[in-house]
């Protein structure tokens, strides 16, 4: 079972993006999820609205079940 995790962000955002991307994958690689789990984000300047974002970024998706997460969303540590 594949899950999709799908990020939208900002181009100024990239340092709190960077953040919550590098905790997550921290995470999937201590927990030996690799093969399980895929980390989907779409970067714009705010041409694109955020629902439209979303919805590409679930077309994009191959996992059997997807979570959204915003760019300035904090993780519990077993997320």
């Amino acid at each position: 079972m594949l899950i999709s995790i799908l990020i939208p962000t900002l181009l100024e955002r990239q340092d709190v993006f960077n953040k919550l991307v590098s905790g997550l994958y921290k995470q999937i690689k201590d927990n030996k999820l690799e093969d399980k789990v895929e980390v989907i984000s779409i970067c714009d300047n705010r041409t694109v609205k955020l629902c439209d974002k979303r919805n590409t970024l679930q077309k994009l998706a191959n996992g059997e079940y997807f979570t959204h997460l915003d760019d300035d969303d904090k993780l519990s540590d077993d997320y």
